[in-house]
């Protein structure tokens, strides 16, 4: 019996492990951005590694488009790639593009 007991209090220390990993799986930027996704200044900040205020700078000065929702932004992730590769059309408008085959 005395060695039921640790085993059992060991085992469930590991439960206790195994459910934090699995929580750590599910926060929602981990390395990948999804374009439909809506995300707030503090996840897109965490993505980019910077603070929370230079994504908020970003967005006022028109460089990622976003919504604000009561008091805070929020942002479409493809507007964040939008952003990374340099381009400032919506998705709809990157659409219309491929769609008649012409830029302008």
């Amino acid at each position: 019996m005395a060695v039921i007991r640790p085993i059992i209090t060991i085992l469930a220390e590991l439960a206790d492990i195994l459910a934090g990993v699995v929580l750590m799986g599910t926060f929602p930027l981990k390395k990948k951005l999804e374009p439909n996704t809506i995300y707030s200044t503090a996840d897109i900040a965490k993505f980019l590694k910077v603070e929370r205020l230079e994504v908020v700078r970003l967005i006022r000065c028109g460089e990622i488009n976003a919504r604000l929702v009561g008091n805070n932004y929020r942002i479409i992730g493809q507007n964040v790639l939008n952003y990374l590769s340099g381009s400032k059309l919506s998705p709809a408008q990157t659409l219309t593009i491929q769609a008649s085959g012409k830029e302008g």
